[in-house]
Order: C-alpha cells, then sequence, then structure tokens
C-alpha cells in the first residue's frame, strides 16, 4: 500500500507544465503567423518600380554572397543575423515586460521574414523563390526553431515573474534551466551560422545560373 502513495501536488506540477509550454507556443506562433500576414499585406503595396530596383538590388546583393570569401565583416554579420532574436527572447525572459514584448517581437520577425522572402518572390519571379530558399532556408531551419522555443520559456519565466510570490531559490532553478536551454540553442544557432557561411554562397551560385 505504501509503495502506490504519491503526491498529488506534484503530479500536477510536472503534468501541467508541457500544456502551459504548449499553450505559449500556440499562442506565440498565432503572432508569428498574423505578423505573416502582416508582412505579406505590406508588400502589396510595392510598385512595379519598387520591384525593378529590388531586383538590381537582389541580384547584385545575390553576386555578392556568392562571392563571400567568409570575411570576419561575413561572419559576423551572420552570427548577427542567427543570434539577434534569440538572444533578444531570452533575455525578456528575466523581465516581466517580456510578456507583453515577447509575443509583439513574433509578430515583428514574422512580419519582416515574409515581407522578404515575398520581395524576393515578386521581383524574380521564380527565381526569386529559388534565391529566397537559399537565403532564408537553412536560417529558417536552424534560427526559427530556436526562436519559438526560447520564446515560450521566455514567456513563461515572464508570466511566472509578474505573479510569482515565491523564495529566492525557486527563483534560481528557473534561470539555471532557462541557462541550459539557451546553451543547447546557441550550438544549434553555431551549427547554422557554419552552414550559412559555407552553403549558402553555392547555393545562391546556382540559383544565379538560372537566373
Amino acid at each position: 500500500m505504501k509503495s502506490h502513495t504519491y503526491k498529488p501536488g506534484v503530479r500536477m506540477k510536472t503534468s501541467g507544465a508541457p500544456r502551459e509550454f504548449q499553450a505559449a507556443l500556440l499562442v506565440l506562433c498565432v503572432f508569428f503567423i498574423v505578423g505573416a500576414g502582416l508582412g505579406r499585406l505590406g508588400h502589396s503595396y510595392v510598385t512595379a518600380g519598387d520591384n525593378e530596383e529590388l531586383a538590381r538590388y537582389i541580384c547584385s546583393y545575390a553576386d555578392l554572397v556568392s562571392g563571400s570569401k567568409n570575411t570576419a565583416a561575413d561572419i559576423c554579420s551572420v552570427v548577427l543575423l542567427y543570434f539577434r532574436y534569440p538572444l533578444f527572447y531570452f533575455f525578456l525572459g528575466f523581465l516581466s515586460v517580456g510578456a507583453l514584448l515577447i509575443p509583439f517581437t513574433c509578430a515583428v520577425q514574422g512580419f519582416f521574414l515574409s515581407f522578404s522572402i515575398s520581395c524576393f518572390a515578386s521581383s524574380l519571379g521564380k527565381s526569386g523563390v529559388l534565391l529566397a530558399l537559399s537565403a532564408f532556408g537553412i536560417r529558417c531551419l536552424f534560427m526559427l526553431p530556436c526562436c519559438f522555443l526560447l520564446a515560450a520559456w521566455s514567456f513563461l519565466s515572464a508570466k511566472d515573474r509578474i505573479s510569482r510570490t515565491g523564495t529566492g531559490a525557486g527563483r534560481n532553478s528557473v534561470s539555471a534551466g532557462s541557462f541550459w536551454r539557451f546553451a543547447i540553442c546557441v550550438i544549434v544557432l553555431l551549427v547554422g551560422s557554419v552552414l550559412e557561411l559555407s552553403v549558402v554562397p553555392r547555393l545562391f551560385s546556382l540559383a544565379l545560373a538560372k537566373i
């Protein structure tokens, strides 16, 4: 009989945590999708003349990237691209205002990503889609999962900071868990950055050959 005893409070806590995380992740995905929709809508105001200028700029940019030799400036630019949003989400988790800023940032991120892809596609047609995949494919594959995971964890942490009345020991355990999660994401982002520097220029070269 004794071996079947359990602590209801502990069980509810462990089973409730995944549901809270899933709910937070769903909310942030909705904000991201709304932002992406607004980005697509915003692109509808781009004129044909703007598309021609965008096409010339994108071709020049693609030619520059395809011939990149991974200089220090290129490395810093890629690191900034990969880490700016994850770092922002991570540090917002230590602020109560993060409960408001994290969903807003997800919407902003979705807006700019959607707007950029739409610019590639509308200015260069099918070739623009290939260049967009070359430019954003690897980045989205590695960065977006880390962004959503960090944003969801930080969102819950920020909400917890608003309502928490626990002890300092509880705050330390949350911070330790946050750092471990962030460390894993850093490894994933570093792998993505290396691939961005080594693979994307070749993909751009292949895409340029089809323009």
